[in-house]
């Protein structure tokens, strides 16, 4: 058909060309495949009769033979000129796309130019470590490393609009790939390097790994990574200049963050390190929002490592102001109480807009804690 002078170019209602709808049998295929070698897997964990076992092996080998010629028709496709391997069809996906999120690597890889029985390409499918992360594939992101890929480029693709602007650890992490995630560190990565909006890897670990049950168990590893890499937890994680130990200190309800801020005080961060509005990790450990099961004892170490309880930020609201302005009557009162334990801070201290601890208190209608500042007045 082919060779006859047909047109073949055109495509159906969903705006599939011949292509798209191979590169749809393709990875149909290759999911087969797949699937097949999975069961022949688990032939070793239980008892299989050798006429399943043949059956299967020829299933295997039908289906391997229809991926070749998968491979052979979409070689024909691209030489006869009349297919556009980026066109898109009605839902926006391209030949390559539909061939590499099927895991069609011989199609995609020769979609993408590449040589598909070259050993690397083989296993990448022509992919880039962004399409690798994005699919969850690790063999390809494997061969990628092994191939010495750049670690630390930004993606500038507008279409993964999740990852653009963004480098491979922060993609990974972004989408709780913690296995790729190691990989990455274990080739290299540079947990130091920030997204052209100033965000740091660790920002986006400490955000995503706080939003799971497992936080502590899949994160707190890829931790150790980053210092294993250099990281520096004193400099700022985010385009607000906030260090590490203050994000720990804003995710006082989850355990990853008690165990991160345990880590960084064994290592002698910076306890009272400031962000560009001038506040501490303490300060940042307190305000409008509820107090978590892990704040009263996040607030004892940093102290008890020499956080300053009377520290003023660039509007020199100190913390007693931000205490003051807590959710819980009763945990404010409790947090104000063991400042007053590691040193006397002023509850007369006026901010710039004229406001005293006081004053946020009473504006609060915290009476619990007004009568116990009104002792030190």
């Amino acid at each position: 058909m082919i060779d006859s002078g047909q047109r073949i170019d055109s495509t159906d209602n969903y705006g599939n060309s011949a292509l798209h709808i191979l590169c749809e049998a393709a990875a149909h295929t290759a999911r087969e495949i797949r699937q097949t070698e999975r069961r022949i897997e688990g032939f070793a964990e239980r008892w299989v009769s050798d006429k399943q076992r043949a059956e299967t092996q020829r299933e295997l080998e039908e289906q391997q033979q229809e991926a070749m010629r998968c491979y052979m028709t979409a070689g024909l496709l691209l030489d006869s000129g009349a297919f556009d391997p980026e066109e898109k069809n009605s839902c926006g996906k391209t030949p390559f796309a539909i061939a590499s999120e099927g895991g069609a690597k011989w199609v995609s890889a020769l979609l993408s130019g590449q040589d598909p029985f070259d050993e690397a390409t083989m296993k990448t499918g022509g992919m880039d470590i962004f399409q690798a992360l994005r699919q969850r594939d690790m063999e390809a992101l494997g061969a990628l490393l092994e191939a010495g890929v750049d670690l630390q480029q930004e993606c500038t693709d507008p279409k993964m609009y999740d990852f653009e602007g963004q480098m491979p650890l922060v993609c990974a992490l972004r989408w709780g790939q913690t296995e790729a995630a190691a990989m990455l560190l274990r080739a290299g990565a540079d947990p130091n390097v920030r997204t052209s909006k100033g965000t740091t890897a660790f920002a986006v670990l400490i955000e995503e790994g706080c939003r799971i049950s497992d936080g502590v168990e899949r994160f707190a590893p890829l931790v150790e990574l980053f210092e294993a890499n250099g990281w520096n937890p004193d400099a700022g994680q985010n385009k607000a200049g906030e260090r590490a130990l203050a994000l720990a200190c804003q995710h006082d309800d989850y355990p990853l963050a008690m165990w991160i801020l345990q880590r960084l005080l064994e290592r002698k961060v910076e306890v009272d390190g400031r962000d560009l509005e001038g506040r501490t990790p303490l300060m940042r450990l307190f305000g409008p929002h509820s107090a978590g099961p892990y704040q009263s004892q996040m607030q004892e170490l940093l102290l008890e490592a020499g956080a300053d309880p009377c520290a003023a930020d660039n509007e020199g609201r100190t913390v007693l102001h931000c205490v003051a302005e807590g959710y819980s009557p009763q945990q404010a009162r409790e947090a104000a109480a063991m400042l007053f334990d590691f040193g006397r801070p002023d509850v007369s201290a006026a901010d710039n807009r004229g406001r005293t601890p006081l004053d946020v208190a009473a504006e609060r209608n915290n009476e619990t804690l007004l009568k116990f500042l009104l002792k030190y007045a």
